[in-house]
Formats: C-alpha cells, sequence, structure tokens
C-alpha cells in the first residue's frame, strides 16, 4: 500500500496509537497538544508547491500566513500564544531580499499578537522552500473538539470558502476579486474571539477549520462519538464569494464546504444557552455567531439538508498525499 492510498487521518490515527500520552497530557488528536497548566503547544508549515507557489504569493504575506495559521489552532483552545521557533529550508538560490520581506511578514505578525520569536533552526533544501513554526500559547479554558454534546448547535464564527474561492481566482487567473485573493494569502485567526468563547460554560466542543468545514467537522464528531446535521441554506457565504459564483455559474456550497484555509472557529454550543451567547458575541465582536446545524447523537458521518430535505452530496476533499 502507497502513502496515496493510506491517506493523511489514516496516518494521524496510526500515530495515535502508537503514541499515547499520559493524563494529565493530552497529545496527537487535537488542534493543539495541552500540557499541565493550561501550556497549548502547536506546529505547522508551509511547503512550497503544496502550501503555496512562490511566484504567485507576495513574501511579506507568506511570512504573516506561516504566524497566522498556527496562531488559529492556539486560538481553537481558547489560548493566547506567546512563544514561538521558527524553522526554514532554503534552497542555497533563494534570493537574500525575498527572504528578507517573508522574515518583515513574520515580524509584522508577530508584533500583531505579541508573539516572541526565541529561536528555530536553518537548513538547506535541495528544490523547495519549507517554513515551519512551532507555537506555543497558554490557556486557562482549554476547550476540547471532543465535548460536542447531542443537541448542541454546531456554530461557526466568520464566512466560509473565501480563502477557496481566492484560490480558485489565482488557478484561473481571474481578475477582479481581490478581497478573496487576500483572505486565502492574509488569513485573520480569531484568539480574542476563542478566549471569550472559552470562557461560556455553554460552549462544548471547540476547533479551528483549516481544510474545509466538512473534514473538520467530521473530525469533530468522530471524537465526540456523535452525528451531525447541517443545514446548508445557513452557511454564511460573503458577497465577494457570491458575486464571484454568480459569475462564473459555479456553487458557492463546495467552497464553503471544502475550499478550507478559512481560520475561523467551528464549536458547539448549548442550544439553551444560544440566544444569549450569540447576542453579547455580537456586542464584543460586531458580527454573528452563525449556527449552521445541529450534534446528533448516533455516531454517524454528517447529514446535510437544503431547507429541511436530506440531500446527498459528492464532495471533493483534500488530502495531502491523494490531491
Amino acid at each position: 500500500m502507497q502513502i496515496k492510498d493510506w491517506g493523511e487521518e489514516e496516518i494521524v490515527a496510526y500515530l495515535r496509537e502508537h503514541f499515547h500520552a499520559r493524563p494529565p497530557v493530552v497529545g496527537i488528536g487535537d488542534d493543539c497538544a495541552i500540557l499541565p497548566g493550561g501550556m497549548l503547544i502547536k506546529t505547522d508549515g508551509l511547503l512550497e508547491g503544496i502550501h503555496f507557489i512562490k511566484e504567485q504569493i507576495p513574501p511579506q504575506e507568506l511570512g504573516y500566513k506561516l504566524i497566522a495559521v498556527n496562531v488559529s489552532d492556539i486560538a481553537s483552545k481558547g489560548g493566547s500564544p506567546q512563544y514561538a521557533l521558527l524553522t526554514m529550508a532554503l534552497p542555497p538560490s533563494t534570493d537574500s531580499a525575498w527572504l528578507k520581506e517573508v522574515i518583515t511578514g513574520i515580524h509584522l505578525a508577530c508584533e500583531k499578537w505579541e508573539i516572541q520569536l526565541i529561536g528555530g533552526d536553518t537548513d538547506g533544501s535541495k528544490r523547495d522552500l519549507y517554513f515551519n513554526l512551532m507555537l506555543i500559547g497558554t490557556s486557562p479554558h482549554v476547550k476540547f473538539r471532543h465535548e460536542a454534546k447531542e443537541g448542541d448547535l454546531i456554530c461557526v464564527t466568520h464566512y466560509l470558502g473565501d480563502s477557496g474561492g481566492g484560490l480558485r481566482v489565482l488557478q484561473e487567473n481571474l481578475a477582479g476579486y481581490e478581497d478573496l485573493v487576500k483572505a486565502h494569502f492574509h488569513p485573520e485567526p480569531s484568539p480574542a474571539e476563542g478566549i471569550w468563547l472559552s470562557k461560556q460554560n455553554g460552549v462544548h466542543a471547540m476547533m479551528d477549520i483549516s481544510d474545509g468545514l466538512d473534514i473538520d467537522l467530521n473530525r469533530l464528531i468522530r471524537a465526540s462519538k456523535c452525528g451531525a446535521l447541517v443545514e446548508l441554506s445557513k452557511l454564511p457565504l460573503s458577497s465577494p464569494l457570491l458575486a464571484l459564483c454568480e459569475k462564473q455559474s459555479w456553487d458557492p456550497i463546495p467552497f464553503a464546504l471544502t475550499g478550507g484555509e478559512d481560520y475561523c472557529l467551528l464549536l458547539t454550543v448549548d442550544k439553551n444557552s444560544y440566544e444569549q451567547i450569540s447576542k453579547t458575541f455580537f456586542a464584543e465582536f460586531g458580527h454573528p455567531l452563525f449556527a449552521i446545524g445541529e450534534i446528533r447523537g448516533k455516531k454517524r458521518p454528517i447529514q446535510y439538508e437544503q431547507l429541511g430535505k436530506a440531500i446527498s452530496l459528492e464532495l471533493k476533499t483534500y488530502d495531502h498525499f491523494n490531491s
């Protein structure tokens, strides 16, 4: 069997089976490793040709994005990012001025979220660029992805599909959709929202959306041993994404479900607490907490409905080894 036939989820499951964290440590299987005292550790990287095309993304945006994608995972546990370690693998032909711009982007993002870059490693590469960040943070009120409860409302904190729309714009070489391209190059994670939500007793499970709602919600319900119902008409879709899809005669729903790199929060909220939490959330952050579905008790895949009618979707989801 080749790795492409095994798949990313199976690799992670195999690692989790063979490497058990000793409680109270939480290891493989959530957005971050969680150590005693609410310490959070996360690592994530950007590989040329897989996560970015060097000729497309401005170098400052690349540096910023490296920090942002890791901040998003810290945010999903209700945490504040604090310290970072940076690893870079660079071909000898890499232009030094270009690298300085990447580092400027990293510096700007670190300043924005008050992160101290305290070390790392630099290596040569025979071909592709690779940037990896280890990010350390803390959370006094950690939320896990395995704590969804039957009857909870499934919520997201921002629009879905804009980053996927921006990627499609780049792939098709379309002009005039700068907001979507910005969403792809310059994600805005939500640590302040994560911290606030983690303090709410009515919020049960929480994670971020990095690989698309369909993949990440499936991860949440598998961890919580439950099912989910999603109403497609309730998915929050932005005006720029809808305009793009109308112009190109594309269906916006696959962008929302499988586009990936939204870096907003996915959470479940006690149905009786949702009205008060969503009202206060709007007053605090100036945008809605979108309820898009409900947690069901029986362990099963996501069920999708359109205006209350069950529908079957053939979704092409992303896998690092089979895409």
